[in-house]
Protein backbone atom coordinates (compact mmCIF):
# COMPACT_ATOMS: atom_id res chain seq x y z
CA UNK A 1 0.00 0.00 0.00
CA UNK A 2 1.31 3.42 -0.97
CA UNK A 3 1.45 6.10 1.72
CA UNK A 4 -1.11 8.84 1.31
CA UNK A 5 0.29 12.36 1.23
CA UNK A 6 -0.68 16.01 1.21
CA UNK A 7 1.09 18.71 -0.78
CA UNK A 8 2.14 21.78 1.17
CA UNK A 9 4.59 24.65 0.63
CA UNK A 10 7.35 25.59 3.02
CA UNK A 11 10.02 28.15 2.27
CA UNK A 12 9.16 27.99 -1.41
CA UNK A 13 9.58 24.21 -1.56
CA UNK A 14 6.84 21.79 -2.47
CA UNK A 15 6.79 19.22 0.32
CA UNK A 16 4.62 16.21 0.92
CA UNK A 17 3.45 15.27 4.39
CA UNK A 18 2.96 11.55 4.87
CA UNK A 19 -0.42 10.75 6.32
CA UNK A 20 0.10 7.08 6.99
CA UNK A 21 0.67 3.82 5.17
CA UNK A 22 3.71 1.67 4.66
CA UNK A 23 7.12 2.87 3.53
CA UNK A 24 9.86 1.30 1.45
CA UNK A 25 13.50 0.70 2.33
CA UNK A 26 16.25 2.58 0.56
CA UNK A 27 17.93 2.25 -1.81
CA UNK A 28 15.22 1.07 -4.16
CA UNK A 29 16.30 -2.04 -6.09
CA UNK A 30 16.70 -2.34 -9.84
CA UNK A 31 13.93 -4.66 -11.07
CA UNK A 32 14.94 -8.06 -12.40
CA UNK A 33 14.40 -8.67 -16.12
CA UNK A 34 12.77 -11.87 -17.26
CA UNK A 35 11.52 -10.63 -20.62
CA UNK A 36 9.16 -7.77 -21.32
CA UNK A 37 5.88 -7.39 -23.10
CA UNK A 38 5.51 -4.36 -25.40
CA UNK A 39 5.15 -1.09 -23.49
CA UNK A 40 3.59 2.12 -24.83
CA UNK A 41 5.98 4.97 -25.67
CA UNK A 42 5.83 8.18 -27.70
CA UNK A 43 9.32 8.79 -29.11
CA UNK A 44 9.52 11.09 -32.10
CA UNK A 45 7.96 14.26 -33.47
CA UNK A 46 4.90 14.57 -31.21
CA UNK A 47 6.17 17.40 -28.97
CA UNK A 48 7.82 19.43 -31.73
CA UNK A 49 6.17 22.21 -33.74
CA UNK A 50 3.46 21.14 -36.16
CA UNK A 51 3.36 21.97 -39.84
CA UNK A 52 2.25 25.51 -40.63
CA UNK A 53 0.47 24.19 -43.73
CA UNK A 54 -2.01 21.87 -41.98
CA UNK A 55 -1.37 22.29 -38.23
CA UNK A 56 -1.37 18.53 -37.60
CA UNK A 57 1.58 16.97 -39.46
CA UNK A 58 5.17 17.26 -38.31
CA UNK A 59 6.94 20.56 -38.95
CA UNK A 60 10.04 21.67 -40.83
CA UNK A 61 13.49 22.67 -39.54
CA UNK A 62 13.71 20.72 -36.31
CA UNK A 63 16.79 19.04 -34.87
CA UNK A 64 17.04 17.84 -31.30
CA UNK A 65 18.92 14.89 -29.75
CA UNK A 66 18.17 13.49 -26.28
CA UNK A 67 19.24 10.55 -24.13
CA UNK A 68 16.86 7.80 -23.09
CA UNK A 69 17.53 5.54 -20.10
CA UNK A 70 16.02 2.23 -19.06
CA UNK A 71 16.52 -0.76 -16.74
CA UNK A 72 20.18 -1.86 -16.45
CA UNK A 73 19.21 -5.54 -16.76
CA UNK A 74 17.96 -5.14 -20.33
CA UNK A 75 20.14 -5.61 -23.40
CA UNK A 76 18.31 -5.20 -26.69
CA UNK A 77 15.40 -2.88 -27.50
CA UNK A 78 13.01 -3.61 -30.33
CA UNK A 79 10.93 -0.71 -31.69
CA UNK A 80 7.49 -0.51 -33.30
CA UNK A 81 5.98 2.19 -35.53
CA UNK A 82 2.48 2.76 -36.89
CA UNK A 83 1.89 4.56 -40.20
CA UNK A 84 5.39 6.03 -40.06
CA UNK A 85 6.04 8.28 -43.06
CA UNK A 86 8.68 11.00 -43.59
CA UNK A 87 10.56 12.52 -46.50
CA UNK A 88 13.04 9.70 -47.07
CA UNK A 89 16.63 10.40 -45.99
CA UNK A 90 15.89 14.05 -45.13
CA UNK A 91 13.46 13.76 -42.21
CA UNK A 92 14.26 11.01 -39.75
CA UNK A 93 14.04 9.60 -36.25
CA UNK A 94 17.32 8.07 -35.15
CA UNK A 95 17.97 5.51 -32.39
CA UNK A 96 21.68 5.20 -31.59
CA UNK A 97 22.49 6.28 -35.15
CA UNK A 98 20.03 3.93 -36.89
CA UNK A 99 17.69 6.06 -38.98
CA UNK A 100 13.96 5.45 -39.33
CA UNK A 101 13.02 7.37 -42.47
CA UNK A 102 10.66 7.19 -45.43
CA UNK A 103 7.33 5.38 -45.70
CA UNK A 104 7.80 2.56 -43.18
CA UNK A 105 4.14 1.82 -42.55
CA UNK A 106 3.40 -0.30 -39.49
CA UNK A 107 6.01 -2.81 -38.35
CA UNK A 108 8.51 -3.94 -35.73
CA UNK A 109 12.18 -3.19 -36.31
CA UNK A 110 15.26 -5.22 -35.43
CA UNK A 111 16.68 -4.80 -31.99
CA UNK A 112 18.95 -1.94 -30.96
CA UNK A 113 21.85 -2.32 -28.57
CA UNK A 114 23.59 0.23 -26.35
CA UNK A 115 22.31 2.10 -23.30
CA UNK A 116 21.55 4.86 -22.82
CA UNK A 117 19.90 5.28 -26.19
CA UNK A 118 20.53 8.49 -28.13
CA UNK A 119 17.30 9.58 -29.78
CA UNK A 120 17.29 12.26 -32.45
CA UNK A 121 14.49 13.89 -34.43
CA UNK A 122 15.47 15.91 -37.50
CA UNK A 123 13.45 17.48 -40.31
CA UNK A 124 14.82 19.65 -43.10
CA UNK A 125 13.34 22.80 -44.60
CA UNK A 126 11.42 21.61 -47.64
CA UNK A 127 8.99 18.66 -47.76
CA UNK A 128 6.89 16.94 -45.13
CA UNK A 129 4.64 13.90 -45.14
CA UNK A 130 1.27 13.59 -43.43
CA UNK A 131 1.19 12.50 -39.82
CA UNK A 132 3.44 12.42 -36.76
CA UNK A 133 6.32 9.94 -37.13
CA UNK A 134 7.12 8.24 -33.84
CA UNK A 135 7.96 4.98 -32.11
CA UNK A 136 4.82 3.90 -30.26
CA UNK A 137 5.91 0.62 -28.61
CA UNK A 138 9.15 -0.99 -27.45
CA UNK A 139 10.09 -4.32 -25.97
CA UNK A 140 13.32 -5.57 -24.40
CA UNK A 141 15.43 -8.70 -24.07
CA UNK A 142 17.33 -9.43 -20.85
CA UNK A 143 20.83 -10.02 -19.62
CA UNK A 144 21.49 -13.57 -18.41
CA UNK A 145 20.24 -13.90 -14.85
CA UNK A 146 23.76 -14.35 -13.47
CA UNK A 147 24.78 -10.96 -14.95
CA UNK A 148 21.83 -8.95 -13.66
CA UNK A 149 22.21 -6.35 -10.92
CA UNK A 150 20.01 -5.24 -8.06
CA UNK A 151 21.66 -1.84 -7.60
CA UNK A 152 20.63 0.70 -10.23
CA UNK A 153 23.44 2.82 -11.72
CA UNK A 154 23.58 6.57 -11.07
CA UNK A 155 23.43 8.48 -14.35
CA UNK A 156 24.83 12.04 -14.41
CA UNK A 157 22.55 14.40 -16.34
CA UNK A 158 22.79 17.94 -17.70
CA UNK A 159 21.02 20.85 -16.04
CA UNK A 160 17.89 22.10 -17.87
CA UNK A 161 18.13 19.32 -20.44
CA UNK A 162 15.41 16.86 -21.34
CA UNK A 163 16.03 13.14 -21.03
CA UNK A 164 13.62 10.22 -21.12
CA UNK A 165 13.19 7.06 -19.07
CA UNK A 166 11.48 3.89 -20.26
CA UNK A 167 10.05 1.65 -17.54
CA UNK A 168 9.36 -1.87 -18.88
CA UNK A 169 8.77 -3.26 -15.37
CA UNK A 170 6.66 -2.18 -12.43
CA UNK A 171 8.30 -1.25 -9.12
CA UNK A 172 11.52 -0.16 -10.81
CA UNK A 173 13.82 2.85 -10.36
CA UNK A 174 16.25 5.02 -12.31
CA UNK A 175 18.82 7.09 -10.40
CA UNK A 176 20.43 10.33 -11.54
CA UNK A 177 22.75 13.07 -10.32
CA UNK A 178 22.88 16.73 -11.29
CA UNK A 179 24.89 19.77 -10.17
CA UNK A 180 22.69 22.41 -8.53
CA UNK A 181 24.15 25.94 -8.84
CA UNK A 182 24.45 28.14 -5.79
CA UNK A 183 21.43 30.36 -4.97
CA UNK A 184 19.17 28.70 -7.57
CA UNK A 185 16.30 26.37 -6.66
CA UNK A 186 16.13 23.12 -8.60
CA UNK A 187 12.87 21.89 -10.09
CA UNK A 188 12.66 18.22 -11.04
CA UNK A 189 9.77 17.29 -13.31
CA UNK A 190 8.64 13.82 -14.37
CA UNK A 191 6.12 14.13 -17.20
CA UNK A 192 4.11 11.02 -17.98
CA UNK A 193 4.13 10.70 -21.78
CA UNK A 194 2.74 7.22 -22.43
CA UNK A 195 1.52 4.40 -20.19
CA UNK A 196 -0.92 1.53 -20.07
CA UNK A 197 -3.40 3.52 -17.97
CA UNK A 198 -2.11 2.96 -14.44
CA UNK A 199 1.13 4.94 -14.17
CA UNK A 200 2.19 6.30 -10.79
CA UNK A 201 5.67 7.81 -10.50
CA UNK A 202 7.60 9.14 -7.50
CA UNK A 203 10.63 11.39 -7.04
CA UNK A 204 13.05 10.90 -4.14
CA UNK A 205 15.95 13.37 -3.82
CA UNK A 206 18.88 14.03 -1.48
CA UNK A 207 22.12 16.02 -1.34
CA UNK A 208 23.83 13.32 0.75
CA UNK A 209 22.28 9.92 -0.03
CA UNK A 210 23.28 8.71 -3.49
CA UNK A 211 20.32 6.39 -3.99
CA UNK A 212 17.52 7.93 -1.92
CA UNK A 213 14.23 6.20 -1.19
CA UNK A 214 11.20 7.15 0.82
CA UNK A 215 12.90 6.71 4.20
CA UNK A 216 16.05 8.71 3.60
CA UNK A 217 15.05 11.23 0.92
CA UNK A 218 15.37 14.86 1.99
CA UNK A 219 12.77 15.90 -0.58
CA UNK A 220 10.10 13.71 -2.13
CA UNK A 221 7.03 13.82 -4.31
CA UNK A 222 4.83 10.76 -4.42
CA UNK A 223 1.26 11.84 -5.03
CA UNK A 224 -0.87 8.87 -6.10
CA UNK A 225 -1.49 8.69 -9.85
CA UNK A 226 -3.93 6.64 -11.87
CA UNK A 227 -4.13 7.60 -15.55
CA UNK A 228 -2.30 9.44 -18.33
CA UNK A 229 -1.03 12.78 -17.10
CA UNK A 230 -1.92 12.07 -13.49
CA UNK A 231 1.14 9.92 -12.87
CA UNK A 232 3.43 12.92 -13.43
CA UNK A 233 5.33 14.52 -10.58
CA UNK A 234 7.17 17.76 -9.81
CA UNK A 235 9.46 18.68 -6.96
CA UNK A 236 11.15 21.94 -5.93
CA UNK A 237 14.48 21.63 -4.12
CA UNK A 238 15.36 24.90 -2.34
CA UNK A 239 18.51 26.82 -3.14
CA UNK A 240 21.69 26.44 -1.13
CA UNK A 241 24.42 28.92 -0.22
CA UNK A 242 26.85 27.02 -2.43
CA UNK A 243 26.71 24.65 -5.35
CA UNK A 244 26.05 21.01 -4.56
CA UNK A 245 25.29 17.68 -6.19
CA UNK A 246 21.72 16.45 -5.99
CA UNK A 247 20.94 12.74 -6.28
CA UNK A 248 17.42 11.73 -7.25
CA UNK A 249 15.50 8.62 -8.12
CA UNK A 250 12.50 8.28 -10.42
CA UNK A 251 10.44 5.37 -9.18
CA UNK A 252 7.48 3.78 -10.93
CA UNK A 253 5.34 2.61 -8.06
CA UNK A 254 2.77 1.26 -10.50
CA UNK A 255 2.46 0.71 -14.22
CA UNK A 256 4.90 0.69 -17.14
CA UNK A 257 5.60 3.30 -19.76
CA UNK A 258 7.57 6.35 -20.84
CA UNK A 259 8.40 9.59 -19.01
CA UNK A 260 10.36 12.77 -19.81
CA UNK A 261 12.52 14.07 -16.96
CA UNK A 262 14.26 17.38 -16.37
CA UNK A 263 16.29 18.81 -13.52
CA UNK A 264 16.10 22.56 -14.08
CA UNK A 265 17.68 25.43 -12.19
CA UNK A 266 14.97 28.05 -11.83
CA UNK A 267 15.11 31.69 -10.80
CA UNK A 268 15.05 32.24 -7.05
CA UNK A 269 12.22 34.75 -7.48
CA UNK A 270 9.18 32.65 -8.33
CA UNK A 271 6.63 35.42 -7.68
CA UNK A 272 4.43 37.19 -10.23
CA UNK A 273 2.36 40.15 -8.99
CA UNK A 274 -0.88 40.93 -10.82
CA UNK A 275 -2.55 44.24 -9.98
CA UNK A 276 -6.09 45.38 -10.57
CA UNK A 277 -6.91 49.00 -11.37
CA UNK A 278 -10.53 48.76 -10.43
CA UNK A 279 -12.39 48.99 -7.17
CA UNK A 280 -12.03 45.22 -7.07
CA UNK A 281 -10.34 44.04 -3.93
CA UNK A 282 -8.31 40.87 -4.49
CA UNK A 283 -10.93 38.93 -2.52
CA UNK A 284 -13.70 40.24 -4.77
CA UNK A 285 -11.72 39.38 -7.88
CA UNK A 286 -11.08 35.84 -6.65
CA UNK A 287 -14.77 35.33 -5.85
CA UNK A 288 -16.01 36.58 -9.25
CA UNK A 289 -17.94 33.97 -11.30
CA UNK A 290 -15.30 34.18 -14.06
CA UNK A 291 -12.37 33.72 -11.67
CA UNK A 292 -12.07 29.91 -12.13
CA UNK A 293 -11.64 30.43 -15.90
CA UNK A 294 -9.21 33.31 -15.36
CA UNK A 295 -7.23 31.23 -12.87
CA UNK A 296 -7.06 28.34 -15.33
CA UNK A 297 -5.79 30.66 -18.07
CA UNK A 298 -3.10 32.08 -15.79
CA UNK A 299 -1.98 28.58 -14.74
CA UNK A 300 -1.81 27.57 -18.39
CA UNK A 301 0.37 30.61 -19.09
CA UNK A 302 2.82 29.67 -16.32
CA UNK A 303 2.99 26.08 -17.61
CA UNK A 304 3.91 27.51 -21.03
CA UNK A 305 6.38 30.13 -19.83
CA UNK A 306 8.59 27.50 -18.18
CA UNK A 307 9.13 25.41 -21.36
CA UNK A 308 9.54 28.57 -23.44
CA UNK A 309 12.34 29.77 -21.14
CA UNK A 310 14.17 26.42 -21.24
CA UNK A 311 13.05 25.69 -17.69
CA UNK A 312 14.70 28.80 -16.21
CA UNK A 313 11.55 30.67 -15.16
CA UNK A 314 8.90 29.07 -12.94
CA UNK A 315 6.26 31.29 -11.36
CA UNK A 316 4.30 29.35 -8.75
CA UNK A 317 3.50 32.24 -6.39
CA UNK A 318 0.89 34.45 -8.07
CA UNK A 319 0.02 37.46 -5.91
CA UNK A 320 -3.15 39.46 -6.55
CA UNK A 321 -3.10 43.02 -5.23
CA UNK A 322 -5.05 46.21 -5.64
CA UNK A 323 -2.92 48.78 -7.42
CA UNK A 324 -2.04 51.87 -5.40
CA UNK A 325 -3.60 54.03 -8.12
CA UNK A 326 -6.98 52.59 -9.12
CA UNK A 327 -8.46 55.56 -10.97
CA UNK A 328 -10.63 54.02 -13.71
CA UNK A 329 -9.97 55.02 -17.30
CA UNK A 330 -6.75 56.83 -16.42
CA UNK A 331 -4.78 57.06 -19.70
CA UNK A 332 -1.51 57.46 -17.80
CA UNK A 333 -1.98 54.25 -15.88
CA UNK A 334 -2.95 51.76 -18.59
CA UNK A 335 -0.34 49.26 -17.36
CA UNK A 336 -0.49 50.09 -13.63
CA UNK A 337 2.62 52.23 -14.11
CA UNK A 338 1.83 54.20 -10.97
CA UNK A 339 2.49 51.16 -8.79
CA UNK A 340 6.08 49.91 -8.92
CA UNK A 341 5.07 46.56 -7.44
CA UNK A 342 3.01 45.42 -10.43
CA UNK A 343 4.31 42.97 -13.03
CA UNK A 344 1.03 42.36 -14.84
CA UNK A 345 -2.00 44.65 -14.79
CA UNK A 346 -5.68 43.71 -15.00
CA UNK A 347 -7.06 46.89 -16.54
CA UNK A 348 -10.35 48.45 -15.57
CA UNK A 349 -13.37 47.31 -17.53
CA UNK A 350 -14.11 49.58 -20.51
CA UNK A 351 -10.74 51.31 -20.16
CA UNK A 352 -10.12 53.86 -22.95
CA UNK A 353 -6.37 54.46 -22.79
CA UNK A 354 -6.17 54.11 -26.58
CA UNK A 355 -8.74 54.10 -29.40
CA UNK A 356 -9.68 50.42 -29.07
CA UNK A 357 -13.36 50.41 -27.96
CA UNK A 358 -13.02 46.95 -26.41
CA UNK A 359 -10.11 47.96 -24.23
CA UNK A 360 -10.15 46.42 -20.82
CA UNK A 361 -10.53 43.09 -22.62
CA UNK A 362 -7.34 43.31 -24.67
CA UNK A 363 -3.77 42.36 -23.93
CA UNK A 364 -0.44 43.91 -24.79
CA UNK A 365 2.87 44.94 -23.22
CA UNK A 366 4.04 48.43 -22.33
CA UNK A 367 7.14 49.23 -24.44
CA UNK A 368 8.82 51.26 -21.72
CA UNK A 369 8.15 49.23 -18.56
CA UNK A 370 7.66 45.72 -19.93
CA UNK A 371 4.47 45.34 -17.90
CA UNK A 372 1.82 43.09 -19.42
CA UNK A 373 -1.82 44.13 -19.57
CA UNK A 374 -4.32 41.26 -19.25
CA UNK A 375 -8.10 41.19 -19.79
CA UNK A 376 -10.44 42.15 -17.01
CA UNK A 377 -12.14 39.25 -15.23
CA UNK A 378 -15.47 40.43 -16.66
CA UNK A 379 -14.28 39.85 -20.24
CA UNK A 380 -16.31 36.86 -21.31
CA UNK A 381 -19.41 36.24 -23.36
CA UNK A 382 -20.83 39.43 -24.90
CA UNK A 383 -18.15 41.52 -23.17
CA UNK A 384 -15.21 39.68 -24.74
CA UNK A 385 -12.73 41.36 -27.07
CA UNK A 386 -14.08 41.13 -30.67
CA UNK A 387 -10.70 42.00 -32.20
CA UNK A 388 -9.15 38.80 -30.85
CA UNK A 389 -12.03 36.50 -31.74
CA UNK A 390 -14.23 37.29 -28.76
CA UNK A 391 -12.63 34.61 -26.60
CA UNK A 392 -10.87 36.02 -23.53
CA UNK A 393 -11.83 34.07 -20.40
CA UNK A 394 -14.46 32.04 -22.30
CA UNK A 395 -11.48 30.07 -23.65
CA UNK A 396 -8.94 30.00 -20.79
CA UNK A 397 -6.56 27.51 -22.44
CA UNK A 398 -6.33 29.74 -25.51
CA UNK A 399 -5.77 32.72 -23.22
CA UNK A 400 -2.88 30.80 -21.65
CA UNK A 401 -1.15 30.71 -25.04
CA UNK A 402 -1.90 34.39 -25.65
CA UNK A 403 -0.52 35.36 -22.24
CA UNK A 404 2.62 33.26 -22.79
CA UNK A 405 3.15 35.35 -25.94
CA UNK A 406 2.69 38.57 -23.95
CA UNK A 407 5.03 37.21 -21.29
CA UNK A 408 7.74 37.09 -23.96
CA UNK A 409 7.38 40.83 -24.40
CA UNK A 410 7.58 41.33 -20.63
CA UNK A 411 10.21 38.68 -19.92
CA UNK A 412 12.71 41.11 -18.39
CA UNK A 413 9.99 42.53 -16.14
CA UNK A 414 9.08 39.02 -14.99
CA UNK A 415 12.74 38.14 -14.49
CA UNK A 416 14.13 41.13 -12.64
CA UNK A 417 11.13 43.45 -12.29
CA UNK A 418 12.60 46.10 -14.57
CA UNK A 419 13.30 46.72 -18.22
CA UNK A 420 11.43 47.47 -21.41
CA UNK A 421 9.82 45.05 -23.82
CA UNK A 422 12.33 42.30 -24.62
CA UNK A 423 11.06 40.03 -27.40
CA UNK A 424 9.40 41.61 -30.44
CA UNK A 425 6.35 40.33 -32.29
CA UNK A 426 7.21 38.03 -35.16
CA UNK A 427 4.10 38.40 -37.25
CA UNK A 428 4.40 38.15 -41.01
CA UNK A 429 2.26 39.37 -43.88
CA UNK A 430 -1.23 38.03 -44.51
CA UNK A 431 -1.42 36.23 -41.19
CA UNK A 432 1.63 34.04 -41.82
CA UNK A 433 4.19 34.05 -39.01
CA UNK A 434 7.46 35.78 -39.72
CA UNK A 435 9.08 33.06 -37.62
CA UNK A 436 7.01 29.90 -37.35
CA UNK A 437 9.19 28.48 -34.58
CA UNK A 438 8.44 31.18 -32.02
CA UNK A 439 5.41 31.76 -29.81
CA UNK A 440 6.08 35.43 -30.55
CA UNK A 441 4.46 34.91 -33.95
CA UNK A 442 0.92 34.93 -32.69
CA UNK A 443 0.96 32.24 -31.35
CA UNK A 444 0.41 29.96 -34.29
CA UNK A 445 1.92 26.47 -34.13
CA UNK A 446 4.40 26.49 -31.27
CA UNK A 447 4.90 27.11 -27.56
CA UNK A 448 8.70 27.67 -27.64
CA UNK A 449 11.09 30.48 -28.53
CA UNK A 450 13.15 29.99 -31.68
CA UNK A 451 16.90 29.49 -31.68
CA UNK A 452 19.39 30.71 -34.28
CA UNK A 453 19.08 27.25 -35.88
CA UNK A 454 15.46 27.61 -37.00
CA UNK A 455 14.78 31.35 -36.70
CA UNK A 456 12.72 32.54 -39.70
CA UNK A 457 13.07 29.14 -41.38
CA UNK A 458 9.32 28.54 -41.39
CA UNK A 459 6.65 31.11 -42.13
CA UNK A 460 7.00 34.26 -44.18
CA UNK A 461 10.42 35.82 -43.56
CA UNK A 462 10.20 37.55 -46.95
CA UNK A 463 7.41 39.72 -45.56
CA UNK A 464 10.00 41.64 -43.55
CA UNK A 465 13.32 42.64 -45.11
CA UNK A 466 15.13 41.86 -41.86
CA UNK A 467 14.13 39.07 -39.53
CA UNK A 468 16.50 40.30 -36.84
CA UNK A 469 17.86 38.00 -34.17
CA UNK A 470 16.19 34.89 -32.85
CA UNK A 471 14.35 35.11 -29.53
CA UNK A 472 17.06 33.14 -27.73
CA UNK A 473 19.80 35.33 -29.22
CA UNK A 474 17.97 38.42 -27.91
CA UNK A 475 17.57 36.88 -24.45
CA UNK A 476 21.23 35.89 -24.29
CA UNK A 477 22.50 39.24 -25.57
CA UNK A 478 20.33 41.22 -23.12
CA UNK A 479 22.46 40.24 -20.14
CA UNK A 480 19.29 40.41 -18.03
CA UNK A 481 19.25 36.76 -17.03
CA UNK A 482 22.42 35.79 -15.15
CA UNK A 483 22.61 32.13 -14.31
CA UNK A 484 20.23 31.01 -17.04
CA UNK A 485 20.97 27.85 -19.00
CA UNK A 486 20.53 28.60 -22.70
CA UNK A 487 19.64 26.09 -25.41
CA UNK A 488 22.21 25.13 -28.01
CA UNK A 489 21.89 27.74 -30.80
CA UNK A 490 22.77 25.05 -33.36
CA UNK A 491 19.69 22.97 -32.44
CA UNK A 492 15.98 23.44 -31.83
CA UNK A 493 14.84 24.42 -28.36
CA UNK A 494 13.92 21.38 -26.26
CA UNK A 495 10.38 20.00 -26.63
CA UNK A 496 8.33 20.14 -23.42
CA UNK A 497 4.66 19.75 -24.25
CA UNK A 498 3.63 17.38 -21.45
CA UNK A 499 4.35 19.76 -18.57
CA UNK A 500 0.86 21.12 -19.22
CA UNK A 501 -0.64 17.91 -17.85
CA UNK A 502 1.67 17.61 -14.84
CA UNK A 503 -0.92 17.71 -12.08
CA UNK A 504 1.61 18.22 -9.30
CA UNK A 505 3.08 21.26 -11.06
CA UNK A 506 -0.43 22.60 -11.63
CA UNK A 507 -1.38 22.20 -7.97
CA UNK A 508 1.85 23.86 -6.85
CA UNK A 509 0.82 27.22 -8.37
CA UNK A 510 -0.62 29.29 -5.52
CA UNK A 511 -2.79 32.40 -5.81
CA UNK A 512 -2.59 34.77 -2.85
CA UNK A 513 -4.51 37.98 -2.17
CA UNK A 514 -2.25 40.66 -0.71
Amino acid sequence: MKARCRIVKSGGAVLLLLLGGTTQAAPLPQAACSGSTPIPVDIGASEFDKSFSDGTSYGLNEWYPWWTYTNANTVWMQTHVTNFNTEANYDYLSVNGTMLTGNLGTQWFPTTFGKPFLMEWKSDGSIIRTGIPKIDQVTFTCLPSNQQVTTAPINPVILNYRFDVLFPFQEDVAYFSVDQPATSPLMITVDNIADEGQADYDIFASATVQRPGKLDATWLADRPGGHLGQGSEALIIPSSGGSRKIYFGVHNYRGVGHVAVRASRVDADRTLTICTQEDFTPAQLMSHPNWPAMKRGLIKAMLLVMPATNGNMWKDNIRIKRASSILPKDPGNAFCQKDSGCDWCMTSFGHQADPQPWDGCGYQADPSSGRVRIPNVRCAGADADPFHGGTNWDAPDNMGYVLSHEAGHGLARMGNHSGAVLLPDEYGAGGAPQCGHSVMNGPQITYRYCTAFNHCQVGDPASSPSCGNSAWTIINNSGAFPGWVFPDPARSAQPWLWLQTNETAIRAIDFTAI
